[in-house]
Order: structure tokens, then sequence, then C-alpha cells
């Protein structure tokens, strides 16, 4: 009898143990490589190794390859293959930079799905320019702008909120020192209960069915002695002003709409030449989706796998044929993306016993 070496990954054929039929070809892994390994326990005598107990022996078959189809993908995730093979609709959330012309148009490449839009101003590094831009508040879906105006005036025990109205607010809700205190539909609010000669600071939120608007500028206010007079009314400062704006969903006063023919249109105050970004999902048909779920597992398989081992003495090449009766991958894979390498994908599977509680059968044809 000759010797021989190989040098080659298995090609695999696995078919499922449920159905008996074949339901993928491998024949572009890098490596594959199987471990047997057993445990011995032994009884000692006097201190030494007496009677030797052999464990059962297992087995570990590893595949690992840069090449690879979305069904092995989805196997070895445990998904359903025929759910797989079946075009469905996908969900995908999508990025677009747009330089924004003279109309202040934007159109997207897809569709969005409602509710989904971000957009937001780009400084020249990429990084967003201000907060988000939202909807105006008459469009559908659309949470009102920032409260503007906010003016105070203070009695000794009591004070007086009012603020401008903003467009497509039903209400207004009411903050003293970040606590609420009173919910109004018109711009005009009565606080009590308040302490003479003590500092509160109010801040007011517009709101609609669809939600809340950003917090207006605070307002700082200090209560007169007890028995004086009202003091004079009170507006924000500069600096609060601008420090409600810069994290205000409304932004340096753009808005947008999304018009009949799906395009997006920004307000004037949008600057042209400006790139803006936007964010959104859109929903795509004939998709094939891979899901790793928490607790779905790959079924067992019977794998066939073909090879060939090349005989020392003549350098001629024989069949080679691996059979493992019954290999379970494994919950955990490794499915490795970088920049400078090609994605790799690498499988672990569970060698059991079969029917006959045979791990493999090697079988050599030799010509």
């Amino acid at each position: 009898m000759g010797t021989y070496a190989m040098k080659d990954a298995a090609d695999m054929v696995f078919i499922s143990k449920k159905t008996g039929k074949p339901v993928m070809y491998i024949d572009y892994a890098n490596a594959t490589s199987t471990e047997w390994s057993s445990s011995t326990v032994y009884a000692t005598k006097k201190g030494a190794n007496a009677v030797a107990f052999d464990g059962a022996r297992s087995g570990k078959l590893k595949i690992d390859t840069e090449l690879f189809s979305l069904k092995l993908l989805a196997l070895v995730a445990g998904q359903d293959l025929d759910e797989f093979e079946t075009n469905r609709e996908g969900r995908l959330f999508e990025r677009e930079v747009f330089k924004l012309t003279k109309d202040r148009q934007i159109r997207l490449s897809s569709k969005a799905e409602e509710g989904t839009l971000s957009i937001y101003k780009l400084k020249e590094n990429g990084d967003h320019d201000g907060a988000e831009i939202v909807a105006e508040a008459t469009g559908a879906g659309a949470v009102p702008m920032i409260v503007r105006d906010v003016a105070v005036t203070a009695e000794d025990d009591a004070a007086t909120i009012t603020w401008g109205s903003v467009n497509g607010a039903t209400g207004y809700v009411v903050y003293r020192d970040g606590r609420r205190v009173g919910q109004v539909s018109t711009t005009t609010f009565n606080d009590s209960d308040l302490k003479a000669e003590k500092e509160y600071a109010y801040t007011v939120q517009a709101i609609n069915l669809n939600g809340s608007g950003a917090m207006s500028a605070r307002v700082v206010v200090t209560t007169p002695a007890e028995g004086s007079e009202a003091g004079a009314t009170v507006k924000a400062t500069k600096e609060a002003i601008q420090e409600a704006e810069a994290t205000a969903s409304f932004a340096s006063g753009v808005s947008y709409k999304v018009l009949d023919n799906g395009l997006l249109q920004l307000s004037d105050e949008a600057q042209v030449g400006a790139k803006y970004v936007v964010y959104y999902v859109t929903r795509v048909n004939n998709a094939r989706t891979v899901t790793v779920a928490a607790n779905k597992f790959a079924e067992s398989f019977e794998i066939y796998a073909n090879s060939k081992i090349r005989e020392s003495s003549t350098g001629i090449d024989h069949f080679a044929r691996i059979h493992y009766g019954n290999v379970k991958p494994e919950g955990t894979f490794t499915f490795s993306q970088s920049a400078k390498e090609p994605t790799s994908l690498s499988i672990n599977c569970d060698v059991l016993p079969d029917e006959n509680d045979n791990l493999a059968v090697y079988t050599f044809i030799e010509d």
C-alpha cells in the first residue's frame, strides 16, 4: 500500500436530515478541517494509573471560505431555506447628500417611508451643521416648530407668561423650572403660588396630535418683594435664544415639505450651493433577507465531502470521499468584514454519531 498526500479543501454536498434532500453544494471553501477528540480517565492504584476508561470520541468540522452564497449564510443562521428563496419586501436605510440648487428642491433616489425622513445641513468636513430640519407644521405628520417671543411679567406671588403663536399647534405646555405647570390652547398663561423675591425660569412648548415641538428659550425672572407692583416684562437673553435654536428640531428658520410628486421642497432660508444630507428608510421588492435570530439555529445535515489524494510514489491523484452522517452547525459562526481583506465566513460544526454510531466514513478509491 502506497503513501499519500492531500492538498485540497473538500467540496461538500449538504443533505437535510429532515427531508433527505440535497440543499446546497460548496466548492469554494479555502479550508475544511476536522478534529477528532476523546478524553481518557484513569482509576489509580497507589497513586499510579491502573485502569483506563476511554470516553466516546467527538468531532468538530470547520469550514473557512471567502466566497460564499447568501444561502449558506441563511443556512448557518438557522433560517428556513424555502423562506429565503422567496422574493420578499426589504427595508433599507438610506443616506443621500445633495448640493442645493436655486429651486431648493431635493429628489430622492427612492421613495421614503412615511415618518422616517431626517434632513441636516452639512459642514465642509461632513459633520452636521446645526440641528435637524423638520417638516412644516402644516404638513401631515409634522410636529409644531419652536415657540418664540416668550415674555414673563411677574408679581410677588404670580406671573403672566405670553408668547407668539405657532402655526400648526393645537396647544401649549408651560414649564416652570423644568416642571410642567399648565397647558392652554391660547398664547397666555397665568402662573400662581409663587414666592416673593425668588428666581424662576419659564419655557413653553407647542404641541399637536403628532407630538411636541422644541422647547422655547428660557426666560428667567425674579418676583418682586411682597406687596410690590408687578415688575417689568422680561424676555429671553440673546444667549438663551441661541442655545434653544441650536438644540431645536427647527434650525435657523429652515423647514421642508414633501410635494405631491415626491420632491422635498426646502424653505427660502435654505442656503443655495450648500450641501444637505437626507436620511430615510425605503422599501424594496425582490429582496432576499438573511435573518440571524436569537432563538433559531441551523438544523442537522448529512454531508458528503469530496477531495483528492496524491500517491507519493507515482504522483497520481485518486478520489477521496468523507461521509459525515450527522453534522450540526454551531450557533456561533464568524462573519468577518475588512477594508483590507475579502470578507470571510468561518463555520464550526459539531460532528455527531449517526444511526450506526459512526462519526465519519473515509473512502479512498484507487484506479
